[in-house]
């Protein structure tokens, strides 16, 4: 029985046919949750489904009649973050304003007995003298503390004096915490003042192969007994998000299983996004790359420094697996020992260039040669000049992402001169279309181009993506050996919008247009999707 297809997102939504459920790890939490002063402790990569399963626990709470709080550590400032005194007020806070109880913190804070006494004072003579009912506390990506070590080491004990007062005091019963975690507790704590060595431990696994063939299902496929299921996870283990990702495309596009694993990697790949964030993050962090790449190229598995291990597995990247550090699964295997060589090639090739021509990186070329619109290097720089500005003056700032549809095809048969001729006209009708002295266009790489719109909200990007959209159109470029039939040059069109703040940055930016000009293409091409953080990005022909 096949469902209404659902685009894989963040967290699987609670009515969702697309939600596998492990009935003995139900029960298992659900039991847990009713033991007065439990703590049970998720621990997955990212993209695993640990939000999807918190969701479905708070759910189960609330059917209890439970009171429930839920907070985000990825959602916190890092300011406060960094800072004990300031987070356990903060949290003292939250949690009164998600129990829809006036904060009456000065009343119980005292700054001669310390933060972590005047916050659990706060909980115990204020908070649950306020509720008859059980207290449902979760925290999700706690990991995010991790990197403020001397924090930490109060905070996760604070943790555990309170489980532990749960299981001596009245008071404390009424709490039940529920904390989640992508990597085991990097910051090294006493081993009696640790959360992460009590409580219930769940560990989210991959799917089985008979998870897979039941998804596969629900997606309209009848692969049980078959080679499909083996072939899947062959190249993605059974990681959840993987899985589904694949289910989607091959309902949404009708194609083959070995047609969609075969361009698994490629620009064009439908995991090409997911991929290409994690490149860019390595390109940053040379010694992650480097790293990565000794687990990649050594099939057995290798040791890790604890640092380096932490950061990788927390990325998702790899895995401890009989004492060794190997990849989440063979297709970071193949596309990181691909591309990692590559980077490491380009990078000593540019070392190399710069050291026989000995110029300043102030002399850097500016443009593309071949369009004359800006580069992608210049690019990037002035989106983090313009971020910057914009978030000092709390502005909004908008990308678009063009991407010439079938360029492959256009230049395999018309040759690539024509083919510079075409992405000329087009990078010529993109600037033209730039009103604004401070609006910039880019060729972002190949048949791909960028246009930055500072102090711009989402409905004046998407205006001016019409436009342009139409003016390529307008274009008539001839392009007899597109496969859509459609016999001219169209584009596909992504756009985002955002607020820099302390919590995003101008690669979430680049990363969301991507997404949308991903959507755009899945959607048919020659169309323009606007990014959408609640998952329900518009398509607009």
């Amino acid at each position: 029985m096949s469902f209404e297809l659902e685009f894989p997102s963040d967290a699987v939504p609670l009515n969702s046919p697309y939600y596998v459920e492990d009935p003995s790890l139900t029960e298992k939490i659900e039991q847990e949750v009713e033991k007065p002063g439990a703590l049970i402790r998720l621990r997955a990569p990212k993209e695993m489904g640990k939000t999807s399963l918190l969701l479905r626990v708070l759910e189960y709470a609330n059917r209890r009649n439970f009171h429930t709080v839920s907070i985000n550590f990825e959602q916190i400032d890092r300011e406060i973050l960094g800072n004990l005194h300031r987070l356990l007020r903060w949290l003292c806070i939250a949690v009164s304003e998600q129990l829809n109880f006036p904060s009456r913190l000065d009343d119980y804070w005292d700054d001669d007995i310390g933060s972590k006494v005047s916050c659990s004072l706060y909980f115990r003579q204020y908070l649950f003298t306020k509720i008859d009912k059980p207290l449902l506390l979760t925290f999700d990506d706690v990991d995010q503390l991790f990197e403020f070590e001397a924090v930490a080491k109060d905070f996760f004990p604070l943790l555990r004096s309170w489980y532990e007062e749960g299981k001596k005091f009245q008071d404390w019963h009424k709490l039940r915490m529920f904390v989640a975690h992508s990597t085991d507790n990097y910051v090294p704590l006493n081993i009696n003042q640790s959360p992460f060595n009590v409580g219930l431990l769940i560990k989210l696994s991959d799917f089985s192969p008979e998870q897979i063939e039941q998804l596969a299902q629900r997606h309209g496929f009848q692969w049980q007994g078959s080679s499909q299921t083996q072939q899947l996870m062959n190249v993605v283990g059974g990681h959840p998000y993987f899985v589904r990702l694949a289910l989607y495309h091959l309902r949404q596009e009708n194609i083959e299983l070995e047609q969609l694993l075969a361009s698994a990697t490629k620009p064009n790949g439908i995991y090409h996004n997911h991929l290409r964030h994690h490149l860019q993050v390595l390109k940053r962090k040379p010694i992650l790359a480097s790293a990565l790449k000794k687990v990649v190229t050594n099939a057995e598995g290798i040791s890790l420094d604890s640092d380096i291990a932490y950061q990788l597995e927390r990325m998702g990247l790899i895995k401890f697996d009989l004492d060794s550090w190997k990849p989440l699964c063979n297709l970071y295997r193949t596309y990181f020992f691909e591309q990692i060589l590559l980077l490491e090639t380009s990078l000593n090739q540019e070392l190399e260039q710069l050291k026989r021509e000995n110029e300043d990186l102030k002399q850097q070329v500016k443009l593309d040669l071949m369009t004359g619109l800006l580069n992608s290097t210049h690019f990037n720089k002035e989106l983090g000049k313009e971020w910057r500005r914009m978030k000092r003056d709390k502005k909004p700032i908008s990308i678009i992402i063009f991407d010439v549809d079938y360029f492959k095809f256009y230049n395999d048969n018309y040759g690539h001169l024509q083919g510079n001729i075409c992405l000329q006209a087009i990078a010529r009708t993109i600037d033209h279309s730039l009103k604004r002295s401070g609006d910039l266009a880019a060729r972002f790489g190949g048949e791909e181009f960028a246009v930055l719109l500072p102090n711009t909200e989402e409905m004046g990007a998407m205006h001016l993506a019409r436009k342009i959209h139409r003016a390529i159109s307008d274009l008539n470029i001839e392009h007899r050996f597109s496969p859509d039939k459609r016999d001219t040059v169209t584009v596909s069109v992504g756009v985002a919008s955002l607020v820099p703040s302390n919590n995003n940055d101008p690669d979430m930016l680049v990363k969301q247009a991507d997404n949308a000009l991903y959507q755009s293409k899945s959607a048919g091409r020659n169309c323009m999707t606007l990014f959408n953080l609640e998952g329900d990005s518009g398509v607009s022909q």
